[in-house]
Order: C-alpha cells, then structure tokens, then sequence
C-alpha cells in the first residue's frame, strides 16, 4: 500500500510535507480508525482515508492522534483523491466506489466523513510544523 499511496505524495508526509523514507512512513488512518471501532465510520480502511504520514505527526507529542484533521488538511485529502481519479492511477476505480463518481458527490463524502469525525472526536488537528517546500 505503501507505494500506491507514495505515487502522490512522493516521499514527503501529508500532513507537515517533511521528506521521509518510504520504509519509515506510517499509513495513517485521515479521520481516525476510532471511528471505525466506535462503529460510526464503518469505511474507515478505505484507501481514500489512508495517507502516509511521518511518525511525529501520526505519533509523536503533538500528533495527530485521535483528532479531526482541519479544514485545509480535508481539502488536501480531497485534492489527493481527485488527483488519484483524474491521472487515472490504479486506485482510481477504488476512489470512485468509495466516494462517488462526479464530483461533487466526492465533495459531499468528505464533508459528511469531517462531520462525523467532529461530532465523535472534538478537537482539531493541525501539524505543529509544516513544511511548505514540497507541494504535492
């Protein structure tokens, strides 16, 4: 999965853009796989809910953790996914099955996934550094 994932983000984390190894990434659930344990996001394993992300911010003080990524972090998983729709990538199928097939359905999927993430988990999360340097 690792590599599929990689194709877009080209070796830097998701979510602070920092550079790291392919072998070193973690796969990060976006909206929490607590979700998925508390039975509200059954769909949680779903390949667009998966991104790779460095340890400090899957893991480390201040990461991401058990929180609703923010509004910018959302958008730039709903660019990921249309990017992976539109360069007609293998996962392209996969993303269109999960989210829908125009559009604004795919809009409409991550805002409805951010609600319920908001609801459950509460807090929002942003990487205490970012790394700008690398847009993907």
């Amino acid at each position: 999965m690792k590599p599929a994932l990689n194709g877009y983000q080209k070796g830097h984390c998701f979510y602070c853009s920092r550079k790291m190894l392919l072998k070193e990434a973690d796969v990060d659930h976006f909206f929490s796989w607590i979700l998925k344990d508390r039975r509200l996001m059954s769909d949680a394993d779903g390949v667009r809910n998966l991104v790779l992300s460095c340890k400090k911010c899957n893991r480390g003080e201040g990461g991401k953790f058990a929180s609703t990524p923010s509004d910018r972090l959302v958008s730039r998983l709903y660019a990921r996914n249309s990017w992976l729709v539109e360069s007609h990538h293998p996962l392209r199928e996969t993303i269109l099955l999960q989210m829908g097939v125009n559009d604004e359905a795919r809009r409409s999927f991550l805002r409805h996934r951010q609600q319920i993430a908001r609801d459950a988990l509460i807090h929002t999360w942003e990487p205490l550094e970012r790394y700008d340097d690398q847009s993907f």
